[in-house]
């Protein structure tokens, strides 16, 4: 007994120096705040940016008022459980749901049906409103409008190759409106309120979320499509991007540098689940993602005051935007060494993120243990390729305390503390 005390007080001051040594990795990372396993479909700040609006697959509709510290379920009225698509740009905030339109005049407490009629395709994807506060509904079978104050939906899909809209956004240059859709099968535009499309070549390419400021820029299956407002066609880019399967994409922190603009520029991928960032305008790309989850789609991403945050099909992520600027991540080279990362969030309640190396395949444990020395739960027991990874160990079923995880590979052993906290 008083060799293991013994052991487990070393252990303890060891695990707290390495925290102490590696202060600055915990926190340059991603961190879940909300809905784990929950698929988020999008996310919408309010017209001034104090409240974020989050839309799921499966659970509704959430809100946060601190940037993503703690979250409310604001669905009572939506009967459908899929959230696509919401817009508070009017006094009458919009959903749009996999079952139809819905409506809010409490700034999105509660929710009913919309009155508004004319809509025969009742799943929508992409809802936006134009200077004169025109809607313009985006579903699987084209754009439907609506004038101010009237209420009725009339379809506007003279030009439109593709009826699947995905994505809808508003540009103004040289005092013109155009509004720009994004459709299963390319990118169009329009500057006579959707009574014509234009299209605009981008290969037949699927275009999934749009951002338009100084610039826009297209997030599609192929990579990121950029384009200038004196451009008459955007210009594909996918230099040092991880992957070109682009769910997302998000500019920030515009500036005027002396003769010229930058701006920070965010995409979120499909496949691998990444973000990848680029200071110049969507050249020089690379990966920002320490701490997500490995294979975890990224749909959609927006700053809320200072954080980024990221909607994916495993919940709500968000990392402050000076960390993503400032560090250069990882690339996909195999690591160097086995490495353990103390977790984060640490304490944590319930869930928390382990990230670690491994410099060679071959079969993975990782073990928690009691400030006892008791094995309370086994994470992992299998073969892993070499290469960076990551777990989430849910602590719901244990009580608060001091507890250990320890990972075992080939002949490393690395243990850490870490702290649940209810």
């Amino acid at each position: 007994m008083f060799l293991r005390q013994s052991f487990l007080s070393k252990l303890l001051v060891s695990s707290l120096f390495i925290i102490l040594l590696n202060n600055k990795l915990v926190f340059a990372q991603w961190v879940q705040v909300a809905l784990p396993n929950v698929k988020i479909n999008c996310l919408t700040p309010n017209t001034n940016n104090t409240i974020l609006f989050a839309g799921t697959n499966n659970s509704g509709i959430y809100s946060t008022s601190n940037n993503g510290d703690s979250w409310q379920r604001k669905d009572n009225g939506i009967i459908t459980s899929s959230v696509n698509a919401i817009n508070t740009q009017t006094n009458n905030f919009l959903a749009g749901t996999s079952n139809g339109l819905f409506d809010s005049q409490d700034a999105g407490n509660t929710w009913k049906a919309s009155t508004i009629t004319g809509l025969t395709d009742p799943y929508i994807n992409a809802i936006i409103f134009d200077a004169f506060e025109n809607a313009y509904i985006g579903t699987n079978s084209g754009i439907f409008f609506a004038q101010k104050n009237t209420p009725n939906l009339t379809p506007r899909n003279s030009g439109l190759i593709n009826l699947t809209v995905n994505s809808l956004a508003i540009s103004l240059a040289n005092m013109t409106e155009s509004l720009w859709c994004g459709t299963a099968a390319g990118l169009f535009v329009t500057t006579n309120q959707a009574t014509s499309w234009t299209s605009k070549n981008v290969s037949n390419n699927r275009i999934n979320s749009i951002s338009t400021n100084t610039m826009l820029f297209f997030a599609s299956d192929a990579g990121i499509y950029s384009m200038t407002f004196s451009q008459n066609n955007p210009v594909l880019t996918t230099g040092g991007l991880a992957d070109v399967n682009l769910l997302s994409v998000c500019i920030t922190n515009i500036k005027n540098n002396g003769p010229t603009l930058s701006a920070d520029l965010f995409a979120g991928t499909g496949t691998s689940g990444k973000v990848m960032y680029s200071k110049e305008w969507g050249n020089n790309w690379k990966q920002v993602s320490a701490g997500l989850l490995s294979n975890n789609r990224v749909n959609c991403l927006v700053v809320v005051g200072p954080y980024l945050i990221a909607g994916t099909d495993n919940g709500i992520w968000r990392r402050t935007l000076d960390q993503l600027t400032a560090v250069e991540e990882q690339n996909n080279s195999i690591p160097t060494q086995y490495y353990l990362e103390q977790n984060y969030p640490n304490p944590f309640n319930p869930s928390t993120a382990i990230r670690y190396a491994l410099h060679k395949e071959g079969v993975v444990k990782i073990e928690v243990y009691s400030i006892l020395g008791q094995k309370v739960e086994s994470l992992l027991d299998s073969f892993q390729n070499a290469g960076y990874h990551e777990i989430i160990f849910n602590g719901q079923s244990l009580s608060s305390g001091v507890y250990f995880y320890q990972l075992s590979a080939g002949e490393f052993i690395s243990t850490r503390k870490f702290i649940l906290l209810k």
